[in-house]
């Protein structure tokens, strides 16, 4: 079950050790946890071709009070290493619709998570995704996926306070 961001974190490293483009590994490191820059240095040093970066996270709380209910999103940052040999516009072109096709394959694996283990809450029809601007760390081209989920505040806790 996904209940705090190490366990979305977890559950997204998984993901890119999994998938055949983003081939994570202590070698490849395609992938890096939200405000971890030792694992960006290790991008520039040993960066696979394809990379998925936890840029930030949010929350907000709603509905009634008593419910304990948040909206939260995580942001990452799906890149394709841009081609150093012909044409430049075409090999841009070429890494943002590569990281565009990784970003749709996490969200329909994501989503068939979702359905058979039941341990996710991502809203899918509310994820969006914008253009990262210009060429990002070592040339890297891609997209920002903002993919908002669903949590709760945990119980208030008397040990946090003294009396």
């Amino acid at each position: 079950m996904i209940n705090t961001l190490n366990d979305l974190q977890d559950y997204l490293e998984t993901l890119c050790q999994k998938n055949k483009r983003v081939k994570h590994s202590a070698t490849n490191r395609g992938f890096a946890r939200l405000n971890t820059d030792e694992h960006v240095e290790h991008i520039l040093r040993k960066g696979g071709k394809n990379i998925v970066v936890v840029a930030s996270v949010s929350a907000q709380r709603v509905g009634d009070l008593d419910d304990m209910k948040l909206r939260r999103g995580v942001s990452l940052m799906f890149a394709s290493k841009c081609s150093s040999t012909g044409d430049r516009g075409d090999a841009v072109a070429v890494a943002m619709d590569t990281a565009e096709s990784i970003l749709i394959s996490f969200l329909n694996k994501m989503e068939i998570d979702q359905e058979e283990l039941c341990n996710l809450d991502i809203d899918f029809t509310n994820a969006s995704w914008e253009e990262i601007e210009g060429a990002w760390l070592d040339d890297y081209y891609g997209y920002i996926l903002f993919m908002p989920y669903s949590g709760y505040l945990p119980a208030f806790d008397e040990a946090d306070w003294e009396n």
